[in-house]
């Protein structure tokens, strides 16, 4: 009888340390890149990523998505959203940050022109997925009087966000907006029949 009251008062003490452990690890945008973290401290060395010659993103899926991974954490967090892809390829100081940014967690040659271009792929269509995010929130279907006037992302200051919210107010924008909605209809029409 001894035995089992000390065997469940040990249990008792590891149940409660697990919970604790559940209760103190974070979730959310705190936990963001911890998993590259763990890889890299048990390789005692940065996870290297290789792109070949012609190549978008690296041949090795774990690579390719880490790669992805802490890229579009970077790009949420630090880069700020640019109404136009042109202006961002005209301004090398976003992309050469961004670059820098993401070769810090990897083992990777930043000067070569395949991490260049997979580095630039990413940032373009992350930037994409991005602009349409914040439009679909922040701008369709919200009328002008409601519409938000500072910038609701950490990334942008309030002028960055003014020039994204004078492109999709701007009547070329919503002449090709007006454009678009007949296609999308007709190609929900031929689906659904």
């Amino acid at each position: 009888i001894i035995c089992s009251i000390a065997d469940s008062h040990l249990m008792t003490n590891t149940c409660n340390l697990l919970e604790e452990e559940i209760r103190t690890t974070p979730k959310g945008p705190g936990r963001a890149g911890k998993d590259l973290e763990r890889i890299n401290k048990g390789m005692h060395m940065k996870l290297p990523i290789h792109i070949s010659e012609g190549k978008k993103r690296p041949e090795v899926p774990r690579q390719a998505a880490k790669l992805a991974t802490e890229a579009g954490i970077i790009l949420r967090r630090y880069i700020p959203v640019i109404p136009r892809w042109n202006k961002l390829q005209h301004d090398q100081d976003h992309l050469s940050s961004y670059i820098k940014k993401v070769s810090v967690q990897f083992s990777m040659d930043t000067t070569s022109k395949p991490v260049i271009s997979a580095c630039a792929d990413m940032l373009k269509s992350g930037q994409r997925q991005m602009r349409y995010k914040l439009k679909k929130k922040y701008f369709d279907n919200v009328p002008e009087s409601q519409r938000i006037t500072k910038s609701p992302v950490s990334s942008m200051d309030d002028n960055q966000w003014a020039e994204l919210m004078k492109l999709w107010s701007s009547p070329q924008h919503m002449v090709w907006q007006n454009l678009k909605a007949p296609r999308s209809l007709s190609v929900n029409l031929m689906l659904n029949s």
